[in-house]
């Protein structure tokens, strides 16, 4: 049995020496992801055999996903213990973030048997700076439409440092109620969204 833990700020450096080392630009494996959104997809991980295991409900809904260990060496060394841990929660195994080179493993270890694929509503999407600077073109238009639709709703808005004396401000700001009492003014509901 995976002794599997909830993400914790304290949890951080150790998540790091697996992430930040492996070479891998994958913004789930983001510390900073990680923990913003580990409430709604209950992530949680674990050391198995010196390989980070990042296990997540998919979608924040019932079903289990993985991303792939992270570590050196093959990672599917270590899957009859992931397997393991999805059956007995009556899931199949299913792993995501898949690299081209977990691929070849993956398919060197289990051949035909495994099916690969790449859903692009999950994809990380990279842009050139100077393409969002400027958000030229109709590919760009939802971008902008996003960008006027805030300057609409917060005309007086300004931009402040992040500083640790607004921890507090910060943490009281997460439930939504200054967003939303905001929004709900201007006909939309609680988390801004008409």
């Amino acid at each position: 049995m995976i002794d599997f833990q909830p993400i914790r700020l304290t949890d951080r450096t150790l998540i790091e020496a697996h992430t930040l080392r492996c070479g891998l630009y994958n913004c789930d494996l983001s510390f900073a992801n990680m923990y913003c959104w580990h409430e709604l997809y209950g992530t949680q991980w674990a050391e198995v055999e010196g390989f980070l295991v990042l296990r997540f409900r998919i979608d924040g809904s019932d079903h289990t996903g993985y991303m792939q260990p992270i570590g050196e060496g093959d990672f599917t060394t270590i899957l009859p213990h992931l397997e393991a841990d999805a059956a007995a929660q009556g899931e199949p195994l299913r792993l995501f973030g898949i690299t081209s080179q977990g691929a070849e493993l993956l398919q060197a270890r289990y051949g035909e048997s495994v099916a690969l694929y790449t859903p692009r509503a999950t994809a990380d999407y990279l842009y050139r700076r100077s393409d969002l600077v400027a958000l030229t073109g109709k590919h760009y238009q939802p971008k902008r439409n996003h960008i006027n639709r805030f300057l609409s709703l917060y005309p007086d808005h300004h931009y402040q440092p992040l500083t640790t004396d607004r921890i507090e401000e910060c943490i009281s700001r997460r439930s939504g109620v200054a967003i939303g009492e905001a929004a709900t003014t201007k006909g939309y509901g609680p988390n801004g969204v008409p």
